[in-house]
């Protein structure tokens, strides 16, 4: 029963310890960009460019380059006619 109440309190500190730490380094981000910052919207714009998340996705899209032999005279000749019109 001990053994239970000690895993329990010994994973409650590990778990402040973790939540302190990044409370600490949220704080120590927030002092440094006020400190790069010249005004207060710059700060702003510090603070929201690093809320900023980007998602990159790839652009699934047929290829634009066709090999030649593929392509038939009059297919080529329309396709041109196309792009020069």
């Amino acid at each position: 029963m001990t053994e239970i109440i000690l895993v329990i309190i010994i994973f409650l500190l590990l778990v402040y310890i973790g939540v302190k730490e990044y409370l600490d380094r949220k704080e120590r981000k927030t002092m440094i960009n006020a400190l790069m910052a010249k005004n207060a919207p710059e700060l702003t714009n510090l603070e929201w460019a690093q809320n900023t998340k980007v998602n990159l996705k790839e652009q699934e899209s047929e290829p634009d380059l066709v090999p030649l032999d593929s392509v038939s005279d009059k297919e080529f000749s329309k396709v041109i006619e196309d792009e020069i019109a």
